[in-house]
């Protein structure tokens, strides 16, 4: 809203100057006054000029409108499948209630655990336990981490996140009880590692706490048998991806290379590093899979075809979904 209202007065600021500075002083030019045909026919020119650019606007459109590419952008920002499930808890809910598949009780379960970004690697790790025939336990919840750091702040609740810290601690007591084989960990963590709720803290503070809350939950999961597999967070465009695509179909110089993402933007290089380091002698399978997405210089929007971005900072089902072949190497040789 405030954004909205500086917008808003820009605007009436605009409208005053080209009144004052244009419209007022070309209205009383005497010059024009007794030159009626000219102003007639300046004044018709520039409406010509006006129509013929609608009109140029318009076939554009159905130019865009007409492209299949254009159905696939926006296929690309739908619901991500674990949502579309109801496995992805919301912000209010405080009891864990995990999505199950498989029953074999003769096997122990595989389990991902942690927020939405944990939630890209449902697709394909439900295709690759039901292969497996793993029974394989879903949970998640938005923008609430796995990692035990309590008080985060929700920017869309506006308060601290307690829903979150109670969610969190019934999950993991539910896991604990469970004895899974793996449990899969991964979260939008530079997100939170880099104030981790509390922005009037200093950010090495911040990071230190992040560290702190991983190391205690793996070191609670391994405590009881678990094998632990943390898997590098995906990259993150910060803008949304497939509306910055979609343009690209009407805007002449606007091409799709224009949507390309720094892969050191994208890719927060300092919280991995220092998420590896804490896991280090804690016999924790670490997983990076970034390379799946990102070049040495750039993370692609569009890869062999499947858009790779949903919005500014989830990828797509599709990108994820081509990673199960890697994801079911990684859960056998762990489960060795």
């Amino acid at each position: 809203l405030g954004w909205r209202l500086v917008l808003a007065g820009l605007s009436l600021v605009l409208a005053a100057i080209t009144y004052a500075l244009i419209e007022q002083p070309v209205r009383h030019w005497k010059w024009l006054q007794v030159r009626s045909v000219i102003a007639l026919a300046g004044g018709a020119g520039l409406a010509c000029i006006t129509i013929a650019g609608a009109f140029a606007l318009r076939a554009a459109a159905r130019t865009a409108e007409a492209d299949p590419r254009l159905m696939q952008f926006v296929a690309a920002e739908a619901q991500m499948n674990a949502d579309r499930d109801g496995c992805v808890a919301d912000f209010l809910t405080v009891t864990a209630s995990p999505c199950r598949f498989g029953e074999d009780s003769t096997r122990r379960p595989v389990v991902l655990f942690g927020d939405s970004h944990a939630a890209q690697w449902y697709a394909p790790l439900k295709s690759v336990t039901a292969r497996n025939r793993s029974p394989f336990l879903v949970f998640t919840k938005s923008s609430c981490p796995s990692v035990d750091v309590r008080g985060i702040y929700s920017t869309r609740l506006r308060r601290q996140y307690r829903e979150c810290d109670a969610w969190r601690a019934s999950a993991e007591e539910q896991i604990l009880r469970l004895r899974p084989s793996i449990v899969v960990l991964t979260n939008f963590s530079e997100a939170y590692a880099s104030w981790a709720g509390r922005p009037d803290r200093s950010e090495a503070f911040n990071r230190d706490r992040w560290s702190a809350a991983l190391r205690a939950t793996v070191l609670r999961l391994k405590s009881s048998g678990h094998e632990v597999v943390l898997i590098r967070d995906t990259p993150a465009a910060g803008f949304k991806v497939p509306a910055c695509l979609a343009r690209s179909l009407s805007r002449p110089g606007w091409w799709p290379e224009s949507c390309r993402v720094v892969r050191t933007k994208a890719l927060a290089e300092t919280a991995w590093q220092r998420e590896k380091a804490t896991v280090a002698n804690l016999a924790v399978h670490v997983i990076d899979l970034s390379s799946a997405f990102c070049g040495p210089v750039n993370c692609e929007p569009v890869n062999q075809g499947v858009v790779v971005f949903r919005d500014d900072n989830h990828v797509t089902d599709a990108a994820a979904a081509r990673l199960a072949p890697d994801l079911d190497m990684i859960l056998r040789a762990v489960h060795r």
